[in-house]
This record gives C-alpha cells, structure tokens and sequence, in this order.
C-alpha cells in the first residue's frame, strides 16, 4: 500500500510538473544600442579612403553646385574619426567627429594657409538621437562661447549608408539648406 502510495505521488508531481507551461527565464534588461557609437564605428568601413562626391547646392556659392568635392578619412582611431574635406574653389576643412562619453561631437577645424587655427575654427555640435544608425544631426553649440551672429540655429548631418554606397554632409540654417555634399561610395 505505501509503496502504490508513493509511485501515485510520483506520477502526480511528475505530471505536475509537465502542466506547468514553460519555465520563465529571467529577463535581463537588454542592453541599450547607443546609435551614435553605432554610426561612429560604421563611418570606420571609410577609414583610409578618400570619397569623391559633388556639391549639390552651395548658398555661398551657387556657381559650385555639380563641382567636385572629396572627403579623405585620414585620421581614424577608436573614438574620433577626421574627415578632409577639399571644395574646388579652394577651401578646406577637416570634420572631426569624437565619441565623448555616450554622446558623438561634431567639429569643424578650419586652417589658414600656415597651419595655424582660423578665427572660426573648432565650432560644431552634439548629435542628436535620430531614427537610424545612418544619420546623425549636429545642432549648433556654443560651448560656453560667443555664438558669431547668424548661426544661432545652424546644424549640421551626416548621412553614410552602406546599403545606399552613400556618404553626405549638409549644412542647415534653420529648415534650410545652405551647403549639400554627396559621395558615392564606389567599390575598391
């Protein structure tokens, strides 16, 4: 007797355990994708290369639209990325873009012909948080500085989409566009 009691016992706890739906895993939070580091790292892909593009529109200087530009990735390590940028009409200047913390920097440095820094060198913005690891938008920041007059509501973005063999940069005063530069990136 005792022994069919504990073989019933057995039986009904083995089936116990059968009815019990599936074992909850415990749910570690997941961890949260950082889009700016992500568009950092994947801008590394260019490192090394220099893009040849086009202006697509320039507000200071409408001749230039369809004159090439080219963006030289020159200057690559694990949290900054430096981009030479060189219009035909002369001008150049290197974006720099360093992943401070969890937060992606966007700078302009400008130089005179000698090297030393231009008067309106090292300007530029945090990124914001956009809805794709391909684009980042850079409100204009005063960094506890003046603000010259007229850029109060600049930004910038930087669109680079592998999928698309596309790297662009846009210089924006409000909605506006006042400089548009596109690469296509073609296979090496």
């Amino acid at each position: 007797m005792i022994k069919a009691t504990l073989s019933l016992v057995l039986v009904l706890l083995v089936m116990a355990g059968c009815q019990s739906g599936p074992r909850q895993e415990s749910q570690e939070p997941a961890e949260e994708i950082n889009s700016r580091e992500v568009f950092l790292t994947s801008l590394h892909q260019l490192c090394d290369k220099t893009l040849q593009g086009e202006v697509i529109a320039d507000h200071f200087q409408p001749a230039a639209t369809g004159d090439p530009v080219s963006f030289s990735f020159t200057a690559c390590k694990d949290q900054e990325i430096r981009i030479n940028t060189a219009l035909p009409i002369g001008e150049e200047f290197t974006i720099v873009l360093t992943l401070v913390g969890e937060e992606l920097l966007l700078k302009h440095d400008i130089r005179n012909a000698d090297f030393s820094p231009h008067n309106l060198t090292m300007y530029g913005g945090f990124a914001l948080e956009e809805d794709t690891h391909e684009t980042m938008l850079f409100p204009v920041h005063n960094f506890g500085g003046q603000m010259w007059e007229g850029y109060e509501d600049y930004s910038w973005r930087i669109r680079f989409s592998p999928d698309d063999a596309l790297f662009e940069y846009t210089e924006m005063k409000g909605e506006v566009i006042q400089r548009h530069f596109r690469a296509i990136i073609k296979n090496s």
